[in-house]
């Protein structure tokens, strides 16, 4: 008896946050990243992640695109973001089945909030998450747990926003 082979029909997911945009040196948002927000081009991490995720799909035999999302400029500290919130959506109508993304730290920077969504939300609309350079593949879970790996990971992706946060938005003196 010959098996078939699942098809996962996939979003995919970009995130850049303003903080990532800014000036290493005066905590300044550069004009042309700025400029780049406000004008609908996409900075280059977006164009990078986009090709990141684009050769993973298409080295993929089970896996097809269907739409992508991205939010240029937007912390990770929160879920209020408009492409993320349209992606949702779209796994709540059941239109999804998969989400690719490049890493756990574009999906968020909330620790509580990233294990929320990988521990129920997504499993409970029966979606698969992937975060390519964190190879994580929620259909390899045993148990349907993500594991102390990825808490530690989405720990270490809070404090790093933390850490930037105060390191930008120190008072100028």
């Amino acid at each position: 008896m010959v098996s078939e082979k699942s098809i996962w029909y996939a979003l995919t997911y970009y995130r850049l946050s303003k903080d990532d945009c800014m000036d290493k040196e005066s905590g300044n948002t550069s004009d042309r990243q700025e400029n780049q927000r406000y004008s609908g081009k996409e900075s280059n991490s977006i164009m990078n992640q986009r090709k990141l995720i684009q050769e993973f799909i298409s080295d993929s035999e089970d896996i097809i695109f269907v739409e992508e999302f991205f939010n240029d400029g937007f912390t990770g500290t929160n879920f209020e973001r408009p492409g993320f919130q349209k992606m949702l959506l779209m796994v709540k109508n059941g239109n999804v089945k998969t989400i690719v993304i490049k890493d756990l730290s574009r999906l968020g920077r909330n620790y509580l909030d990233v294990g929320y969504y990988l521990e129920y939300i997504f499993p409970a609309y029966d979606v698969r998450v992937i975060a390519i350079n964190d190879q994580f593949d929620s259909n390899a879970l045993n148990d349907g747990s993500a594991g102390m790996e990825v808490a530690i990971r989405n720990l270490i992706n809070e404090h790093y926003s933390r850490d930037i946060s105060k390191k930008y938005h120190l008072p100028s003196g």
